[in-house]
């Protein structure tokens, strides 16, 4: 490479820190990084106690915080990302924990809560309805393919059910044109 260009490629150097291990007094800095910090290290504690020591921690410096629309945000993503890694039991427990400290924070972190517990629900209901119809759609070809082949094999049906969607919607327009049962193995295969 030209010397002229090499002062102009930057060298990048990293460091790893685990942080799991860091004790109370070595977690320092600004309130959100302190709170940053614990909030990763929570996931790797074991213990009630040290989960629960780190939770306090947690909820005292959350409830330090400037009401900032930064830090509003920054107490949102915090609660999500709590939400959806801890445990119910642990995530209540802090729920309760950040009560003590601050009545508007918890109400707040449970607001969050339950939108995100109904927001599952509503992931969840959509998932249940599109696995419905996909079996509504099996079940249907299975039986339009018996009336047309009364002599059909079951272990076609178990074929049937490994089709995705689309292949399912294709065999199905397909079924109309078919003469024998030898077009809806080639179909299954």
């Amino acid at each position: 490479m030209d010397g002229d260009l090499k002062d102009y490629i930057p060298d990048y150097k990293y460091e790893l820190f685990e942080i799991s291990s860091l004790r109370e007094e070595e977690v320092k800095g600004a309130k959100r990084l302190r709170i940053y910090l614990d909030v990763l290290r929570m996931r790797s504690l074991e213990g009630k106690e040290a989960i629960r020591e780190v939770m306090l921690r947690v909820a005292v410096t959350i409830s330090e915080l400037s009401w900032t629309e930064a830090n509003e945000r920054f107490f949102q993503v915090c609660t999500i990302y709590l939400f959806d890694t801890m445990g119910g039991e642990n995530f209540q427990q802090l729920s309760e924990l950040m009560k003590m400290v601050s009545e508007e924070r918890s109400e707040k972190m449970q607001t969050i809560a339950d939108m995100l517990r109904q927001e599952g629900m509503e992931k969840g209901i959509m998932k249940g309805r599109e696995e419905g119809r996909e079996e509504g759609r099996e079940e249907l070809l299975w039986k339009l393919i018996s009336k047309k082949f009364p002599k059909v094999s079951q272990k076609h049906f178990e074929k049937l059910k490994s089709l995705t969607i689309e292949q399912l919607d294709s065999l199905g327009l397909e079924l109309i044109d078919m003469k024998n049962e030898e077009e809806l193995k080639k179909h299954l295969m």
